[in-house]
């Protein structure tokens, strides 16, 4: 089985990167990582940060064949060729799967969970950063792995392996439900046949019929997850009317996953147990915030710990506006 392509590829996007860079460099400007402000205090950091990484970055980024993500390069013919020579479910496909997944754990890591994409947006609009080159460099490089994770979803279907079932597994997501339809059409001619191998990629019951999983897809309608259990201290309808706003306001999806950062996360449970009444005692003359119920459903423990770390850096987590809007 041949790597050559691939890893040449994926070489700019794993921990210590072209893009793994470009996330350090926004962290540092931006302030959007607790750490990298702290650098800021040092002249070493501050003249690595603003003349060393993006020397290094320019030259890589001159080096590095975008042209791989095209339809029809040797990346594909080797990424093809490699899958064909599998069995289907076996553990070898398996493994090369996660294979060409692990790579991109840090683009996940920020681009969906944390603040990232959110943060990009305001840079994109500021005319003050339309000629910086590590800005140029980090939307390249996006949407250089964007276009790689829609051209394997297609290549994987048409072997009739469907990419979303490895990326939950692996914990790792190129290739995101949303619109997913529309970003495999230039690979796969019509949305009836994407349709149809989305379908046919589906595990099957004894009798050969397509199954959901939980948590699956069909099309570019998310199906809810049965298999989440709510809190008792959520399950009513008020608490029930702030979790589907913050679903409809893209802070979660519809099987409580939470996709921003764990910071937001604590600043939207501290004001929904307010909203809700659900804390008990006091602290300081304020009612205690009861975590237990949001950390059991969205999965993520230490929200305390979070909310003492933005509270140290004396602002309010980015997107905080979002979740206010929600108890409005």
């Amino acid at each position: 089985m041949k790597r050559t392509e691939f890893d040449t590829f994926s070489n700019a996007f794993g921990q210590d990167s072209a893009l793994g860079w470009c996330f350090d460099w926004i962290h540092y400007k931006f302030g959007t990582d607790q750490m990298a402000v702290a650098l800021r205090g040092s002249e070493e950091w501050r003249r690595y940060f603003e003349q060393i990484l993006p020397q290094r970055l320019e030259e890589f980024i001159n080096a590095f064949d975008f042209g791989a993500v095209k339809d029809g390069s040797p990346l594909w013919r080797e990424i093809s060729d490699n899958v064909d020579s599998m069995t289907k479910g076996a553990s070898e496909m398996q493994a090369y799967i996660f294979a060409l997944l692990k790579p991109f754990k840090r683009y996940y890591q920020e681009f969906y969970l944390g603040d990232m994409a959110s943060v990009m947006q305001d840079v994109y609009r500021n005319p003050d950063y339309n000629g910086e080159m590590v800005v140029q460099c980090y939307r390249s490089l996006v949407e250089a792995v964007q276009r790689f994770g829609s051209r394997l979803d297609a290549l994987l279907l048409e072997f009739g392996i469907n990419i979303q079932w490895y990326q939950r597994e692996k914990g790792i997501c190129i290739s995101p439900e949303k619109m997913r339809l529309e970003r495999l059409l230039p690979y796969l001619d019509s949305r009836s046949l994407a349709e149809r191998l989305i379908n046919e990629a589906l595990p099957k019951t004894d009798g050969g019929q397509p199954q959901h999983e939980a948590g699956q897809t069909k099309g570019d309608v998310e199906l809810p997850n049965e298999k989440v259990d709510i809190p008792e201290e959520l399950n009513n309808d008020k608490a029930k009317s702030i979790l589907s706003k913050a679903i409809n306001a893209g802070l979660c999806n519809n099987n409580y996953k939470w996709l921003k950062s764990k910071a937001l996360l604590a600043y939207f449970a501290d004001l929904a147990s307010e909203y809700l009444g659900l804390g008990k005692g006091e602290y300081n003359g304020k009612t205690k915030t009861s975590w237990k119920p949001f950390e059991d459903l969205f999965g993520i423990k230490s929200l305390a710990v979070a909310k003492q770390d933005f509270q140290k850096t004396g602002n309010l987590p980015y997107g905080n506006t979002e979740v206010e809007k929600l108890f409005e």
